[in-house]
């Protein structure tokens, strides 16, 4: 049934006034689907570090709800119901993918946050080839010369910061399309910094706030908290049509690693 939903009109009715709808019983699963998007909003909102147990209790009563949803016959509706159905089945599928990623993300911040020296030179190696692999990245040229940097931090978290810039670079110049990606990275006793600048299309300015103050689920999401939790900060750089350069600095953990 699952399958059926996603065949049908995913395009929200904003203006559509409920009044119209014929089966009261639709209307309130609409309000309640509306109402459970809008607190997933405000839950993304207020993430700032890992998921806690309330937030994974919430996002579990989402996925129950997107699982009630897929569970409508369909054949028993008329067509302005099907597509109702249809926007509730689009935001309860968004919804479950957002649950899904968000505890993924919580789960792995809830790992310490250093380990053992890495290269950073293999980590990048390995995460190109996983990169190339799930996209279309056989334009894109790779650039990394730091071969003799070592970074003393958790090596899935890394490899996972890693994935997400560098999918992040690949999306902003076009999948299927020529480009370069400069990778570079540092350490000293007092911290690093790992950069990715690409030659993408670039951010427009006022985009570029929007996603520095509320970034998406995954992405530049996981990878400010991982610079949190590495004791920096994360900077991106864009200018339109100029590409994007976006820094993970870190500060070298004190009495002893964590």
């Amino acid at each position: 049934m699952g399958s059926a939903l996603h065949r049908l009109n995913p395009n929200p009715l904003l203006s559509m006034d409920l009044r119209l709808v014929p089966d009261p019983d639709l209307a309130d699963s609409l309000d309640r689907c509306d109402r459970e998007a809008e607190r997933l909003r405000a839950l993304l909102g207020a993430y700032h570090t890992f998921v806690g147990h309330d937030l994974a209790n919430q996002l579990l009563s989402l996925q129950e709800f997107a699982r009630l949803v897929e569970a409508v016959d369909l054949s028993r509706l008329d067509e302005e119901s099907k597509m109702l159905m249809g926007r509730i089945g689009f935001l309860s599928e968004t919804m479950r993918s957002q649950a899904r990623r968000l505890t993924e993300i919580g789960n792995l911040l809830r790992e310490p946050p250093w380990g053992p020296s890495l290269s950073l030179a293999e980590a990048v190696e390995e995460v190109i080839a996983v990169v190339r692999c799930r996209m279309d990245a056989g334009q894109v040229a790779f650039y990394f010369g730091e071969a003799s940097v070592v970074l003393p931090v958790e090596r899935v978290l890394l490899h996972r910061v890693l994935v997400e810039l560098l999918t992040n670079a690949v999306q902003a110049i076009g999948v299927g399309r020529p480009g370069r990606i400069d990778l570079s990275g540092e350490w000293s006793p007092e911290g690093g910094m790992i950069r990715v600048r690409d030659s993408g299309v670039g951010i427009v300015p006022d985009r570029l706030g929007t996603l520095l103050r509320t970034p998406k689920v995954g992405g530049l999401l996981l990878v400010r908290q991982a610079s949190a939790l590495w004791g920096g900060r994360l900077h991106v750089e864009s200018d339109t049509n100029r590409g994007t350069t976006v820094t993970v600095t870190m500060s070298a953990p004190t009495g002893g690693r964590e």
